[in-house]
């Protein structure tokens, strides 16, 4: 194994100019006395209460690199360094190895270290010796910090991977059944049967004034809250796809498939709609790693990126079922009917303005057509 370098041509490397402003092809060195360790040592001196600290820091860098064999920046990218920090600042170990000095911890000098670079530390003349002041230090563009891009940016598995993985392991209906589910629900929304909704408003309780909604404008006066929120689209997909999240005593006898680590998601979302809240093509088994990326509370670029995948990817295979959707929601007379409701209990005195207004801005929400982006 070859002998490590030493501390100074190490430091002139790391602490020379900061990641993203040296260009990675110029190979010119730097001069000594210029950008070296002086340059890290005037950034801690003057960004500490301490007095002149930087040289215990770059003491304890130095052990560390002692250690791995090349410099911190070579072994590390920024985001793990961070996490380095946090393991060594908890007084862990690097590989095994303790490398606690008595002159600083090395998770304090990495703190100092990735504040330098994110900070943009400028190089110094040591001749004068201009120490880098708060107001002084050149900040770099300031971004969103989002978790999911930090985590592909690590490099553990590709975007591109991840996203296909999620679309090839989701478990959709088959599209006969799918069908011919579809075909049933309508005739049970039209013939006053029994259908289901997730409850409206806090804790449900606008409920009742939607399901007035849909007893008055469709004539179905049989729609039924979902007890969970999700028990009956789980029974769907369940009876679709021939899988189950259920523990059974006995997997032999059982006419389901077990899987695990899977939810049952809607694609196209619309709970309190009677039409999608248990349409079979809008029911899927979902990764539950694949979760963060669709549920409603997660937001950012990659968010939208990876959704507008997905409800493509579903449009294309369910593309007649929900144009058919489409249909009924557009047509004539079912609009004809939402308007009607809507100027009549306007003109009652049955409910307040204010749930009124929560009502119809809830309904065009829920009952609107499925717009895919790209279709």
């Amino acid at each position: 194994m070859d002998k490590p370098k030493s501390s100074s041509s190490l430091f002139k490397k790391i602490f020379g100019v900061p990641d993203y402003q040296r260009d990675r092809n110029d190979k010119r060195p730097l001069e000594d006395g210029t950008g070296a360790a002086s340059n890290f040592t005037d950034f801690v001196n003057a960004n500490t209460k301490r007095g002149t600290v930087g040289k215990p820091y770059m003491k304890a860098i130095s052990q560390l690199e002692e250690h791995i064999g090349e410099p911190i920046f070579n072994a590390y990218s920024l985001n793990q360094l961070e996490v380095l920090k946090k393991r060594l600042s908890n007084n862990g170990d690097l590989h095994g190895f303790n490398v606690k000095t008595s002159h600083s911890t090395p998770g304090a000098a990495i703190g100092k270290l990735i504040e330098f670079y994110r900070k943009g530390g400028k190089q110094t003349d040591t001749k004068t010796r201009v120490h880098l002041q708060p107001d002084e230090i050149m900040l770099p563009e300031v971004s969103v910090r989002d978790s999911y891009e930090r985590f592909f940016s690590e490099g553990y598995i590709s975007k591109e991977k991840f996203f296909d993985f999620g679309i090839r392991e989701t478990i959709y209906a088959p599209l006969d059944k799918a069908k011919e589910g579809w075909e049933e629900l309508k005739h049970r929304i039209k013939n006053n049967g029994q259908v289901w909704m997730r409850g409206f408003g806090r804790n449900g309780k606008g409920s009742p004034l939607f399901k007035d909604f849909y007893a008055q404008a469709l004539g179905n006066k049989n729609v039924t809250i979902d007890r969970t929120n999700n028990n009956k689209p789980g029974t769907v997909i369940r009876k679709m796809t021939g899988y189950s999240k259920r523990k059974s005593s006995n997997h032999k006898s059982s006419k389901h498939k077990p899987i695990r680590n899977y939810q049952v998601s809607h694609i196209f979302g619309r709970t309190k709609n009677i039409y999608l809240f248990t349409a079979p093509w809008n029911i899927v088994y979902l990764p539950k790693i694949i979760d963060p990326f669709t549920g409603h509370e997660a937001k950012g670029d990659l968010i939208d990126e990876y959704q507008t995948m997905f409800q493509q990817k579903s449009y294309v295979r369910f593309e007649a079922l929900i144009e058919d959707y489409n249909q009924i929601i557009s047509g004539t007379d079912f609009q004809q009917r939402v308007d009607a409701y809507f100027e009549n209990i306007s003109n009652s005195n049955s409910h307040s303005q204010d749930d009124i207004d929560k009502l119809i801005k809830s309904v065009r929400e829920e009952l609107s057509p499925i717009a895919v982006p790209g279709k």
